[in-house]
C-alpha cells in the first residue's frame, strides 16, 4: 500500500511542477512580450482575423514551448532563471519578436492558403525553433 501512496504523491509533485512551469512560462511570456502584444492588437497582420488566431496560437505554445524547455522535460541548454534580472532586456526583445514573427508567418499563411487552420499551425512550429533557439543566442554560442 505504501508504493502506491509514494508513486501517487510523486506523480502529483511532478504534476505540480510541470503546471508551476506553465504558470509562470506563461506569465512570463505575457509580460516580457507585450510589445508585440500591443503591435498585433493596434496594427494587426494581412487580417484581424488570421493575426488573432496567430497570435493566440503562438501565446498557448509559446508557454507550452518555454515551460517544456525550461523545465527540462526537452532537451535544451540551460534556460536563464526566472529570477534572472540581467536576461530581462534580452528576454523582451526576443519573445516580443518570436510572437510577432510567428503571428506574422501565420497570418502570411492565411492569406497564402486560404485557411485559418494554417494561420494555427505554423506558429506552433516557430515558436519551438525559437525557443530551441533562445539558449544559443542568450549563452552567444554559434549553432554548428
Amino acid at each position: 500500500m505504501s508504493n502506491a501512496t509514494s508513486t501517487n504523491r510523486s506523480l502529483t509533485q511532478r504534476l505540480e511542477r510541470w503546471l508551476e512551469f506553465i504558470f509562470y512560462s506563461g506569465v512570463e511570456l505575457s509580460v516580457l512580450g507585450s510589445p508585440a502584444l500591443l503591435v498585433l492588437l493596434y496594427w494587426p497582420v494581412y487580417d484581424l482575423d488570421a493575426s488573432s488566431i496567430a497570435g493566440l496560437t503562438t501565446i498557448i505554445f509559446g508557454t507550452l514551448w518555454l515551460a517544456m524547455f525550461r523545465g527540462g522535460y526537452l532537451p535544451a541548454r540551460d534556460y536563464p532563471r526566472l529570477g534572472d534580472f540581467s536576461s530581462v532586456p534580452l528576454r523582451s526583445i526576443y519573445y516580443s519578436l518570436t510572437i510577432y514573427g510567428a503571428a506574422w508567418l501565420g497570418a502570411f499563411g492565411w492569406q497564402l492558403f486560404g485557411t485559418l487552420a494554417v494561420a494555427a499551425v505554423l506558429p506552433i512550429g516557430a515558436t519551438w525553433l525559437a525557443f530551441a533557439a533562445f539558449p544559443l543566442v542568450w549563452r552567444g554560442e554559434r549553432v554548428r
